[in-house]
């Protein structure tokens, strides 16, 4: 009678499944979808990925019972902190600030258009992306779709790599960097490292078929060449870091060996085919030294200048923050040439918005997901999956160090594979655990039975 029930009832089920799967691989295809290809079609095609992410929240409110708990506890007090600091700010102490619509509009090369809206709709946009990364984390529920959430997210890439997008050029051709989807080569940067990280997860993963794994295969190159075609200083770092850590994790040395060999053989064909423009913009980038003696200010000590502006204006902000999307006001009436400047540094930006209490939260909150992933609490070994996410979060946390990602839509998707990887292990951890204790315990009554008889 119980089998019949079960039977009639999980159909209903699969309409809803379904739809979770759907929604789940447009919204990683449409992630990499912004305001880099407003010039390929009469449509905007950067608000495909927001109006798909509200339907996902949807979903997740109403059908997802424990809504926060994929999350630590501390990162959710983080996100209590950021709502009750941002309507302090905004609703009782400046109220004429909370703005909504275009505040500024200026062109950019190629006829391209870009904008700074006010901040109601960076708080919209900043909520929305945060919720969002709670659903994933939540709805990410087993391998397999984090596996399809990685592939789409690379045919989409691909796809925008494909389109061509938005072009950045500074001075000569030689300083030539490809933005693709977004109106910024370093958040296209950005992207392409997610693309790779996440399809090394699934070309690591065991018991997947070969057509998979070509198809992961062709997105990782796909994602270095991004990164190549960015010419993203930290993105590159980000990725140097992210495979050192990968590597020092993954268990079997042959995996090592293989790992290695094929990023080191990807990158050098990649070096001799890409134009010749990339190789000299690369080598140029990448001569930071040259670079702070014969530029100063608009080279890439440009943010070492930043950060010291603002540590002098440290007590303005130390002890209750700016508030959100207010850190220039911090160095407002300095005087100083540089106030134009984004922080360039996640840590140091949330410090200037938030104060020390929101900077402890936040990174309390990432310390706590990455003991999630590292098996630190549970005392076992790490698995090879659990070496490319902990890469993936390594890379994400160097990267932070060397840009603000404020309002990026991939710092969420981040946040949320990290916190739904991390439930996945946990409940796995908790599950061995448990069927431990029973065998041991059966052990034990079997063993004590003996010795009475």
């Amino acid at each position: 009678m119980h089998n019949l029930i079960t039977k009639l009832h999980t159909p209903i089920f699969k309409p809803k499944q379904i739809a979770l799967s759907i929604l789940l691989v447009l919204t990683a295809f449409f992630a990499t979808w912004g305001a880099g290809l407003q010039q390929i079609s009469s449509f905007d095609l950067s608000k495909i990925f927001p109006s798909l992410a509200v339907l996902l929240i949807f979903y997740w409110a109403l059908f997802v019972r424990h809504k926060i708990r994929s999350f630590p506890p501390i990162f959710n007090y983080f996100m209590l902190f950021f709502i009750l600091h941002t309507i302090v700010t905004y609703a009782i102490l400046l109220p004429s600030e909370f703005t909504f619509g275009i505040t500024q509009e200026f062109q950019l090369q190629g006829g391209f258009v870009n904008f700074h809206q006010g901040n109601g709709m960076a708080i919209a946009r900043f909520l929305l992306f945060a919720l969002y990364a709670y659903a994933i984390a939540s709805l990410l529920r087993t391998e397999k779709m984090l596996i399809a959430f990685a592939l789409a997210y690379g045919a989409g890439l691909t796809i925008v790599m494909m389109l061509g997008g938005y072009r950045v050029i500074s001075g000569e051709i030689s300083d030539l960097r490809l933005s693709a989807g977004f109106l910024n080569p370093n958040l296209f940067g950005t992207s392409a490292l997610m693309c790779i990280f996440l399809n090394l997860f699934v070309l690591i993963k065991r018991g997947l078929i070969k057509s998979t794994k070509i198809f992961a295969i062709g997105f990782i190159i796909i994602g270095i060449l991004g990164i190549l075609l960015s010419g993203s200083r930290s993105c590159l770092l980000g990725l140097i870091v992210g495979l050192f850590i990968l590597l020092i994790y993954v268990p079997k040395i042959k995996i090592k060996i293989k790992l290695i060999a094929g990023f080191v053989i990807i990158i050098s064909l990649l070096l001799c085919f890409v134009p010749q423009y990339v190789r000299d913009n690369l080598e140029v980038r990448m001569n930071i030294l040259e670079k702070i003696e014969s530029d100063g200010i608009g080279s890439a000590n440009v943010r070492f200048a930043i950060w010291r502006d603002y540590a002098k204006e440290l007590p303005k902000y130390f002890f209750t923050g700016i508030g959100f999307h207010r850190s220039k006001e911090a160095t407002k009436k300095s005087f100083n040439t540089r106030i134009n400047y984004y922080l360039h540094n996640r840590y140091l930006h949330t410090l200037v918005e938030f104060g020390f209490i929101g900077f402890l939260l936040f990174l309390g909150g990432l310390r706590q997901l990455w003991k999630r992933i590292s098996c630190y609490s549970w005392q076992i070994k790490i698995s090879i999956t659990d070496s490319v996410i902990l890469g993936f979060f390594s890379a994400w946390l160097v990267m932070m160090m060397f840009r603000s990602y404020s309002g990026s839509r991939d710092l969420w998707i981040f946040l949320g594979i990290i916190a739904g990887y991390g439930t996945m292990k946990t409940k796995v951890r908790q599950n061995n655990l448990l069927k431990k204790n029973i065998c041991s315990n059966n052990c034990d009554r079997s063993k004590l039975k003996s010795d009475i008889s």
